[in-house]
């Protein structure tokens, strides 16, 4: 598939732009913090660096078909998804005007990151 082909599947509901939390082997998922990126513009959902994303934000990782078909990084309703496997039964809804960006989240502080977690995200990538 070409590349703007692949580009139009994206529902740019901004959700692949949060920050998550591998809780394995406590947890058998991701979950998904009430914190964005840096560079996401939360009214627009759009990246403000896309064009050099990889380059200029080292984290941020290309959903290709590898994320898509074995990881838990994104959910069940990203568009990507929802193309290979239909509908998701539980979709990722997302207030991203009540996420903060990540450079004003103290990541050492465990209780800080544990109140952000969205209570959802566990059954946001159960089919």
């Amino acid at each position: 598939m070409p590349a703007e082909e692949y580009e139009k599947i994206c529902k740019q509901c901004g959700v692949c732009c949060l920050c998550k939390m591998d809780l394995r082997p406590i947890e058998t998922s991701t979950m998904f913090l009430r914190v964005h990126c840096a560079h996401l513009d939360v009214k627009t959902k759009r990246c403000n660096i896309y064009a050099n994303r990889f380059r200029l934000a080292p984290d941020c990782c290309k959903v290709d078909m590898n994320i898509i078909l074995h990881s838990d990084l994104i959910p069940d309703s990203c568009g990507y998804r929802e193309y290979i496997f239909g509908p998701a039964k539980n979709p990722a809804v997302v207030d991203l005007e009540n996420t903060c960006p990540e450079n004003q989240v103290d990541f050492d502080n465990p209780y800080e990151i544990l109140s952000r977690i969205i209570n959802e995200s566990k059954n946001w990538t159960q089919r």
